[in-house]
């Protein structure tokens, strides 16, 4: 939970990243299914293939991407 109680889960079932305000409402999704190899300008945005843990601080949220085998850092605007 940050700050201002927002939680950030990673909705393994989905792909995407879930941010739940402190009644878990949902506030913003981010991520889609994808993998690394899409990297092409015409599918814009985060791909993630199993997001199994997320870490959030005032400017990017950190995402451990297992189906990818990476860990993804993603900015906050």
């Amino acid at each position: 939970m940050d700050r201002w109680a927002r939680t950030f889960v990673p909705a393994n079932h989905l792909y995407p990243i879930m941010v739940l305000d402190s009644t878990g409402n949902r506030i913003a999704r981010f991520g889609r299914y994808g993998n690394v190899d899409d990297a092409d300008p015409r599918y814009n945005g985060i791909h993630l293939c199993w997001p199994r843990a997320v870490a959030a601080s005032d400017t990017a949220f950190y995402v451990a991407d297992h189906g990818n085998e990476r860990i993804l850092k993603a900015a906050l605007f």
